[in-house]
Order: C-alpha cells, then structure tokens, then sequence
C-alpha cells in the first residue's frame, strides 16, 4: 500500500445513473478519472439509463426478483466481487448491485451488508437489500454513489499544481468522515480500514466512508450479524493506516481508527503519510520511536496552520490512551479551526446559494409532478369514457398522456435529487443552516407522501424519519402522526373506538376509546379506526381513515327503529379509498348511505321465491347447471332438498341436514337474481335491489382501501376457498367462517359464492326484468365481485363479467336498499389548526 498513483490500491470507480446527482460505488477496481474519462462514463451510464427507463414496469407490484432488475454495464470487479449498474424497474432507478465472484467467500460479502445496512449515516451509503440472484450468487444492492476517491483528489493537487479542493474544503471532507466514523462508533463498529482509497469526495459536497468489509463489531454492539460472519479479531487494515495495537493483533476501540484519521489529516496537510514504512514491523518501530517531524515544517511553500501540528501528534500516539478519545474529539477540533467568523461568513454565503439552488430544484420537482398527476387523470378520463374493444388508435392519446407522466416523473425524481444534494451541499458549509435543513424537511415530506400514495411501507418510514430529522418546528403539525376526530351522531349513543392493529396477518380493532356521543376534537395517532355507535336499537359501523394533520368530523346516522329489514347491515355515506372498474389507481370515492344485506341470498330464501311462483315460471327461475343438473330439488310445495351433488363424501358430514339449504344460491343468471330482487321488494314493501360495483367495494374495503375484509393478507382459513377443507372444494351454509367480515360487519365477501352487481361493463343503465326476453338485452353484461369456494387465496376478489342471460357455478347474488339521502352520514375534512 505504498505511496504514488501506481503503486497504491483504489477501491473506487465512478459513473452516473442519469438522473440525479450521480453516485456509482463498486469495490475492487481502480480506474482512472481524468475529465475526459469521466465526462465519457456519464455519456454511457445516460444513454444506458435513457434505455432502461423505457421498460420501467406499469404496475411496479406485479414484478417478480428477477424481473425487476434490469443489468446496465458492470463497473469493476476485484479481489471479492463485481459491481454493477442496474437499474430497477419497480422504483424507476438505478441502484448497484455488488455480487460475490465465484468461488470467492460470500461471507465477507454479507458481513458488509449486514454492517452496512444497519449504519444509517449521510455518509454511509445506504444498502437496500441483500440476497441472491437467479444464479444463487450473494449479492447486495446499494444506492450510486458519484464521485471521486480522497486519493485521486489528493494525487491531483500534488500532481497538477492546481488545488481540486483547498485546505478548508478538505479539512471540511475529513470531518464529515470522523462524523460518520463516530456514529459507527457509537453503534460499536471500529472500520479498521480508513484511508483515502476508502472515501468518496462527490461533485456536490458529498462525502462516502466505504468498505465496510473488515469492520470490528465490538462486543455489547446493537449489530445483527449472522452466524457465518467472519471472525472479527483476525489482522486487517492497510499498513501505512494501521494502529500499533491493530498491527499487533492487540485490543482495539475507537482510537484504532482515530490513528488512521490522523494519518488521512497528515495527507491532507503535508501531501504524504507520516510514515514510509509499509511493512507492519517498520510501522510499529516508527510509532514507538516518534521519529516524523510536524506537517507545518515539511511544505514551506504551502505552510500547513501550525494548529493542527499537536493534533495530528495526538492521533498517532503509540499508546492508544493518548489519543483524541474520539472521532468526534477530532471534528470538533477541525471545526474550531475553520469556524473563525470569516470562514463562517463565507460559508454562509455559499450556503445560501446552495439553498437557492435547492428550492428551485424542489420547486420545479413540485411542478413536474403536478403537470405529471394532471396528465395522468386527463389520460384515465379518457380511457374510462371508451369501451375496453375499442381500438388502440382510439387509445393513442390518452396512451401519449401516460408516457409523458412517466417521462415527467422521471426527470422531477432528478429534480428533487438535484435539490437534496444542493442542500447537502449547503449543510456540508453550515451544519446547522436553518434553510437547508427546512428544505430537506419539505423534500423529505414531499418524498413521504409519494410513498404513502403508493402504500410503500419502507420509503414512507425512511422519508418520514428523515423529514423529522431536519425539521426545526414548521412541519411540526405535519409530522406529528397526528389527527383529530369528532363524532356526532343523529341520536343520542354509544361511542366506541378502536384502531386496527396487525394480529398476525389480521386486522384487528383494538379499544382506544369509549364515551358518550358527541366526542369531540380527539386526537389520535393516524392510521385506520372503527367507530362504533351503539343505541338501543343495535349498532353502527364507521371504518375511517385518521390522516396526520386533519381535522375530520363525522356524522352518523343512526337508523331509525324498523328501518332496517332484518340481517341488513347500514354503509354510512363518506369517502373511502376505491378501485373503480378499469382505474389504473386507487381513488377516493364518495357514497351516501345505503344498506347491504349481511349474507348471499340462501337456497332456503330463494326456494320460497319459486314456491310463489306457476310452474312455467318456476322452470325459468329454476338454479340450472345444464352439465349436472339443478342443485335443488322440489320435493312437494313448500318442501325441498339439496341436490346430491351439490355436497359429497366429507363435506356432506359436515353440513347438517338442517342447515344444507342454507348454503348461497349459485348457478343464477342476471336476470334471475334481479326477478328474485323484484319478488321480494314487493313482498315486504321495499324497494330492494342489486348494490353497484362500487357499494360492494365500499361494503368490503372500508375506509383505508384493504385488499380483503379482513386485512391485506388473505388465508384460506379466513374464509371458504378451494383450500380451506382438506377435501375436494364444496360450498358451505353462509356464516360459516366467522372471520370472513368487512368493518362494517357484512359477511362472506372474501369466500362462498361471488355477487352479482348492478353495474353494467358498457357503463350505460342496464335493461328491466320484461326486456329479459329480447336478444339485445342479453348480451348486455354485468360485474359480479368477490371470492367463491373453488377460488385459491391468491385469486380471489376479482371483478369479473359475464352476459345477463348466463351463468356459472359459484356466482350468486345479495340484496342491497337505497336510503334516504337527506340524513345521509356524511365526513368533513379540514385541516388541523396550529
């Protein structure tokens, strides 16, 4: 590890991912970074990435591991890995991707993930996830990083006579160095190998500590590493860096790396290590004798400030004792140097343009998301007003919309990457420049709400920590996780309210309050609540969504006695997060009150249906699978019996007698459901229907947009599906899977039979009962919405169509009441005052 441009090992090559500040680690390969050479990797990587952003995935979700990368240009390899550019088609980014070279040790490798992805620093590069490829070969992503090694910039000041950064600047790259070292520190970490090899210097103020590979994790340490890490104590560093006590194999702590940080500042100022030794016997002879004279007194003509002479002895003392006791103690005392009031001023101007270069990045970011979710709705309005057989010509506009949202999106993604290095790099002047530090809060809250729009769990929690991090008071509100709710209620009740909670893979309520209606201005963590209001009379569900930094107030209608037809359950009216028919993305969808009944309708109902009716009317209304026949069958009037078939072997043993008419009528077209529909609003004198698509989302989701009834995750024994018996898939009587319940307590959604709707594909109105006979109004089609018992968990609830006139086992159909719209429950939103 001598000194001189040949002789000494880089680590470090650059490039650009072509859409922001440019940052590309790879390890093991040393490449030289003259002008041209650079500007000449910045023309590939953008042409690359210019590429690569055309297969950027429409539904990110949908991508598999291996679909998701796409391999851009490898970067280097060395000793231990490859590194490459790839870029991800789920997140519209390029990442690196460091991979373990055949028959090279993957345990270092994942010793460095693992290191590395628990130190969250500005100045570590930050891993995304560490696995294996379609190859089974170990490999970890981690951001792009741009810049140049602390070696080729202190190679070009000595070389070409021309400083690439003065004194100050790198006085100022050292500190960001001994601050990340520091918290490595108080995370029990030791990097044993710091040199200049080790740091990346980016174009924006930016500074990198790599090459975590031989890092020491002390004892008592809060870092995870797994059982196959390799032996920390084992000698490694680079001599010319190393600490006596490393070099001997000895105890080390934070003061082995504070004697390499030294020899770094000793670089820095004299343009050489103190020592030429690199052997480690000549090395620990030379420590022990303090045989190197002061840096002020080796480059006369560059007169390095004597201050730093007692400095740089400290750090390399021969006994560790002696020693700054810190990283920390030796960025404190650069910043005694460069903090003079003249220093501070200049910094401070530089700062503020760094700001201002940073608020108009974030501004024009705003802006371009914005002209973005305008051509993106624009695009969707047009696609929903044609008819899905149209063709593409008929779709090319609106087709146009989406690609220039998507080029929009990208190129404000490299804005907002712009603004948080310009920011940086005003923090990297003024640690604590209020403007920078707001700015990154915003850019960081900006970032957060993305993610929560698009339900990314990970970047809404890093985006949210980072946005309280540099916030100093004005997003407060914002950031608080914070709402408030009031509830009032059009007759006096009961107020109970819970928050949904992970039980496992359910959601489930838990208590968090209960009084009195009205409850008013209750603040309460954001997250997604049932209210329940209780009367004599029964009971009331609201799912509603609490949003950090609203006010919502909600009013509940409370039915009056009667007004309910029995086992029917009230959807108060209020927005909810929906998937309309043929929407490209979650939208919120408001509907005013109506009432849905809590189960299918049975075979036992249905029969009554056919007993009031003459025998050739019967026959047209009669259940009927042509391939094995009607599942019921009329014994006498009034009396009647399940098909045999319709329950075999076990699934017959575990159905009583009693109940087998109890399971959902099925094997029913349109048109019969709706004559079932007719019959009995005129039986009991209301004025039944079939819900929309959308009453039924809204009966099955809730407020917050959940995947199932119960949750986002689906288990077959949550509900009937194909796997929820051992034996072969057969339906069962309604109820039978308890948990299988939306929050507002309607049953069997996720499983039994599928529902029919009232919501047409052509989106026009569809025909009454009498124009049943005419062809035309056959061929017409319907939706029909969520899961049935020959259905796996990972298929079920769907939106599907069939024509009026047809069916198909496991389809079926329950009964929906319109209210009235005056005393609709309703919920107001504002937002929340300072």
């Amino acid at each position: 590890m001598g000194e001189g441009k040949n002789a000494k090992e880089a680590e470090t090559i650059v490039a650009t991912d072509g859409w922001s500040t440019v940052r590309t680690i790879a390890v093991g390969q040393r490449v030289e970074s003259s002008p041209e050479s650079f500007s000449a990797t910045i023309a590939v990587s953008n042409a690359s990435l210019a590429t690569a952003s055309l297969a950027t995935a429409a539904d990110p979700t949908a991508l598999s591991t291996d679909d998701r990368y796409a391999p851009l240009r490898e970067l280097g390899r060395g000793g231990m890995g490859r590194v490459d550019v790839i870029f991800d088609r789920a997140l519209g980014r390029s990442v690196a991707r460091k991979t373990a070279l055949e028959g090279k040790s993957a345990s270092l490798l994942i010793a460095e993930a693992q290191i590395c992805g628990q130190l969250e620093h500005p100045s570590i590069v930050p891993l995304y996830d560490l696995g294996r490829d379609e190859h089974g070969n170990v490999h970890y992503t981690m951001r792009v990083v741009n810049g140049r090694t602390l070696r080729d910039v202190l190679d070009d000041n000595e070389v070409k006579g021309r400083p690439h950064l003065g004194l100050s600047q790198l006085l100022g790259v050292l500190r960001q160095v001994c601050l990340a070292v520091d918290y490595a520190h108080s995370r029990g970490v030791i990097h044993r190998d710091l040199k200049p090899e080790n740091i990346i210097v980016g174009r924006f103020g930016e500074v990198y500590v790599l090459d975590w590979g031989v890092a020491y994790v002390q004892d008592g340490s809060d870092i995870v590493r797994g059982t196959s890490a390799p032996a920390s104590l084992s000698i490694a560093g680079s001599p010319g860096y190393m600490a006596p006590e490393q070099a001997m194999g000895g105890t080390i702590d934070a003061r082995t790396d504070v004697f390499a940080l030294g020899v770094i500042l000793h670089e820095m100022l004299a343009g050489g290590r103190p020592f030429d030794d690199s052997s480690l016997s000549g090395l620990i002879e030379r420590t022990s004798k303090r045989s190197f004279p002061p840096p002020s007194t080796l480059v006369p003509d560059r007169a390095p400030p004597r201050f730093f002479d007692e400095l740089v002895r400290a750090c390399l003392f021969h006994d560790p004792e002696r020693r700054p006791a810190s990283a920390r103690a030796l960025a404190d005392s650069i910043d005694s140097f460069l903090d003079s009031e003249r220093a501070r001023a200049e910094r401070e101007r530089e700062a503020s343009t760094y700001v201002q270069e940073g608020d108009a990045a974030r501004r024009r970011a705003e802006e371009l998301h914005g002209r973005a979710d305008e051509l993106d709705e624009g695009a969707q309005t047009e696609l929903l007003r044609l008819k899905p057989w149209e063709p593409a010509d008929a779709k090319r506009q609106a087709w146009d919309k989406l690609d220039e949202a998507r080029r929009l999106r990208a190129e404000g993604a490299r804005a907002l990457a712009k603004a948080e290095v310009e920011y940086a790099r005003a923090l990297g002047r003024i640690a604590d420049h209020s403007d920078a530090r707001s700015g990154l809060a915003a850019l960081h809250y900006t970032q957060f709400l993305q993610a929560e729009k698009c339900n990314q769990a990970e970047g809404m929690a890093q985006h949210l920590d980072l946005a309280r991090t540099y916030d100093d008071g004005a997003l407060r509100l914002e950031l608080s996780d914070e709402g408030e709710l009031t509830v009032e209620t059009s007759r006096p009740a009961h107020i109970r309210i819970a928050r949904y909670e992970l039980e496992g893979i359910l959601s489930t309520p838990r208590a968090c309050h209960s009084s009195d209606a009205p409850v008013s201005s209750l603040k309460l963590p954001s997250g997604s609540y049932l209210v329940i209001a209780t009367t004599s009379a029964g009971e009331v569900r609201y799912p509603v969504l609490v949003r950090r930094a609203e006010a919502q107030r909600l009013r509940i209608r409370i039915p009056e006695q009667g007004e309910l037809p029995d086992d029917f359950v009230l959807v108060p009216g209020g927005p909810f997060l929906a998937w309309p028919p043929r929407a490209r993305s979650a939208q919120t969808i408001e509907l005013l009150d109506f009432a849905i009944a809590r189960f299918p309708v049975t075979f036992r109902e249905y029969t009554a249906f056919l007993d009031d009716l003459g025998q050739g009317e019967r026959t047209v209304r009669m259940p009927v699978d042509h391939s094995t026949g009607a599942p019921i069958e009329r014994i006498e009037a009034g009396k009647w019996a399940l098909s045999a078939r319709m329950l075999e072997g076990t699934a017959r043993e575990r159905v009583p007698p009693s109940r087998e008419l109890d399971l959902p009528v099925n094997c029913v077209t349109w048109f019969q459901a709706l004559a079932y529909t007719t019959w009995r609003g005129a039986r009991d004198r209301r004025p039944y229907r079939l819900p929309t698509d959308l009453e039924w989302e809204k009966s099955m989701r809730g407020a917050d947009g959940r995947a199932y009834p119960m949750g986002n995750q689906l288990d077959p024994s949550f509900a009937k599906l194909r796997e929820s018996r051992p034996e072969a898939a057969q339906c069962e009587p309604v109820g039978t899977f308890e948990m299988d319940e939306s929050p507002y307590g309607v049953r069997d959604l996720a499983g039994g039979v599928l529902d029919w709707t009232s919501t047409s594909v052509d989106g026009r109105p569809l025909p009454p009962l009498e124009d049943e006979p005419r062809a035309e109004a056959g061929d017409r089609q319907a939706y029909f919405r969520g899961g049935n018992w020959g259905m796996l968990a990972t298929s079920a609830m769907v939106r599907a169509s069939m024509r009026l006139t047809a069916w198909t086992t496991g389809v079926g159909f329950r009964l929906a009441l319109s209210l009235d719209g005056a005393g609709s429950s309703s919920l107001e939103i504002e937002p929340m005052r300072r």
